[in-house]
């Protein structure tokens, strides 16, 4: 009789434990989470990170370690999509969405794309998993307190993505064939409701011509229009 009271008094202190646990209360990320897209072209690219400052830490080596495997932010693995297949540095990638993950070096960093876009940082990243791997080399820039990601220079068919914190900068080309892609997707559409009036083949001819591309097709769409 007393090892079953023990072994009920235990339970219910363990019931309570759990209780509490459950108990807790929604407060604020010390590194908040940033989503940001882009378009280029037709292709929709976006980033989602949690973005962890310097706090006068010595980040590169330390908060950071070198030559390992990085989440390339803080948190749960920093996440990077496409919607349209892409190069990256020239490099091809499907579309899809990937964890993003590095590892920095004094010289050259590599940049992993991985399959596995739902792990908690990079403590669960398996070597195979990974879709990609480029090296980028990193420049030197000016004071970034809060780890951030940005787009520039975007045109109609790619665009430089950047990482910066504290004083690193990490810059990388995403590129995609826009043209393939506009006549693709324009193809598909011409399928549907768009191939009864004479708007839509008027505009993936006008498009053509305007970029100097598929003229042959451009002459059947622009025949079809009138027709």
């Amino acid at each position: 009789m007393i090892m079953k009271r023990t072994i009920l008094s235990l339970m219910g202190l363990f019931s309570l434990g759990l209780l509490l646990a459950q108990s807790s209360i929604t407060l604020p990320q010390a590194s908040q989470k940033v989503s940001l897209m882009q378009t280029i072209g037709l292709t929709e690219v976006s980033i989602t990170y949690s973005a962890p400052s310097v706090n006068d830490r010595q980040v590169w080596g330390n908060i950071v370690p070198m030559d390992q495997v990085w989440r390339a932010g803080a948190n749960e693995n920093t996440v990077i999509s496409f919607s349209q297949p892409v190069q990256i540095e020239g490099a091809d990638l499907a579309a899809g969405t990937y964890g993003l993950h590095m590892i920095p070096t004094e010289k050259e960093w590599t940049l992993i794309f991985s399959n596995n876009s739902t792990s908690w940082g990079s403590y669960f990243y398996k070597e195979e998993e990974d879709a990609l791997r480029v090296k980028v080399a990193p420049t030197s820039s000016e004071h970034t307190e809060i780890l951030q990601y940005s787009f520039a220079n975007p045109t109609s068919d790619k665009v430089e993505i950047a990482l910066e914190w504290e004083k690193v900068k990490v810059p990388f080309t995403v590129s995609t064939n826009t043209h393939e892609i506009v006549i693709a997707s324009a193809k598909d559409e011409l399928r549907s409701t768009a191939s009864f009036s004479w708007m839509g083949p008027y505009q993936i001819a006008n498009y053509c011509l305007q970029n100097d591309t598929h003229l042959d097709e451009a002459l059947t769409w622009i025949d079809q229009s009138i027709s």
